[in-house]
């Protein structure tokens, strides 16, 4: 198990009074510690069910924010030692454009973070099932040489593993 994205968290919060808790932008920041965006957001994801992020693991003063980045969809969390001029200090740092900080209850944080990685992790795995039996289809669709072949094998495997599925072949549900 590594601990990547803790080394991450306090170096950052050493260094510049400030961290965002996003495999994104952790990987955008310190190409040093991370390279792969999948295997990153599992290792944040980790930590985070570890509870790695909760203030019990700061020494001396430490505010939890919910900060609105300018270019990203959702609100980003933030650790910060002192408020003053944060913004302007992200900005400088970093180069994000800090729109809106407002303090988060960590109960919040924790419960809201979850709920949005679950999501995530379940659209993420439907549209993988999707794929997947989208690219058995377009096997299963192909017509069935008349000779043994590799073909002809791979063919009826995707139309025995769609089969199991209870997935369409060609117009018709298998009994």
């Amino acid at each position: 198990m590594t601990n990547h994205p803790v080394t991450y968290v306090h170096q950052q919060l050493a260094a510049a009074g400030f961290v965002f808790i996003d495999a994104r932008i952790a990987v955008e920041q310190r190409a040093d510690l991370f390279s792969n965006g999948i295997h990153d957001h599992g290792m944040f994801l980790e930590a985070r069910q570890r509870q790695a992020f909760s203030d019990h693991n700061f020494r001396g003063p430490l505010l939890r924010l919910l900060a609105t980045v300018e270019g990203r969809a959702e609100p980003v969390e933030l650790l910060a030692r002192c408020p003053d001029r944060l913004a302007e200090r992200v900005r400088e740092v970093t180069g994000y454009v800090v729109t809106e900080l407002r303090p988060m209850e960590a109960a919040k944080t924790t419960a809201a973070i979850a709920e949005r990685q679950t999501r995530q992790n379940a659209s993420s795995a439907e549209r993988t099932r999707q794929e997947k039996i989208d690219k058995l289809r377009a096997l299963a669709a192909k017509e069935l040489p008349t000779y043994e072949c590799s073909l002809r094998k791979e063919i009826l495997e995707a139309r025995r593993q769609l089969a199991g599925m209870g997935q369409e072949i060609g117009g018709f549900v298998p009994a």
